[in-house]
């Protein structure tokens, strides 16, 4: 799996490593990836994750359901805003580019081996969650993925592009069609978990860093 990292640099790709489709070398020895076709995957917020689960829910049950258990609904619903405002955005500087997308959600049946043999390159649009979700139906060495932190205040996004490029995609997609990048090849750990399924319940990495921090505070 080749990742794209933007660079005031000259960029380079390691003799001794395939070359992913769609990529020439120039003179210089710069890579140059050219962007027909992508997948876009975008992460289910947690807003999103919820309200599937209440679906049944006018918004004030929702509200005042969220709010019994502690969680604050109006944080919730800004941090779903601008996740959805990136994903337009993105969208926008697609279409001007000329570039043809398709939009899958992370975890969902969208996102399959046909997606991503269809794509030039895999586009994610979350945090460093989505971006290992994405990465996990990539099974050639030489598909582009490239990922946008759609939350820089409240993820790091170390697998990501710099959170600059998050508000200013279309100088991120710049320097990747004028070879100002560098490729990063990247390792993955396959883990199995068994044993029975008893109270499991997918949580956010935020979420849960987040609680930890705050019981951390508690017992300080």
């Amino acid at each position: 799996m080749a990742t794209a990292a933007t660079t005031s640099k000259d960029g380079y790709i390691p003799d001794d490593q395939p070359r992913p489709p769609n990529t020439t070398v120039n003179n210089h020895d710069q890579p140059m990836l050219k962007l027909n076709k992508v997948a876009v995957v975008g992460k289910m917020t947690r807003y999103e994750f919820e309200k599937l689960r209440y679906k049944d829910y006018s918004e004030e049950e929702f509200k005042s359901m969220l709010r019994n258990r502690g969680s604050n609904y109006e944080n919730l619903l800004m941090q779903h805003k601008k996740h959805v405002q990136t994903m337009e955005k993105l969208m926008e500087v697609l279409k001007q580019r000329g570039i043809e997308y398709r939009i899958c959600t992370r975890g969902q049946s969208e996102y399959s081996k046909v997606a991503v043999d269809w794509a030039d390159a895999i586009i994610t649009a979350g945090g460093d969650g989505t971006f290992l979700s994405a990465a996990s139906k990539i099974l050639s060495r030489t598909k582009p993925l490239i990922g946008i932190n759609t939350d820089t205040e409240r993820s790091e996004g170390h697998l990501c592009l710099p959170a600059k490029y998050s508000h200013n995609i279309n100088e991120a997609l710049d320097k990747i069609s004028q070879s100002r990048f560098r490729w990063l090849y990247r390792q993955r750990l396959r883990i199995t978990m068994t044993g029975t399924e008893e109270n499991f319940e997918p949580l956010e990495n935020g979420y849960i860093l987040q609680h930890r921090m705050r019981d951390r505070l508690q017992r300080t």
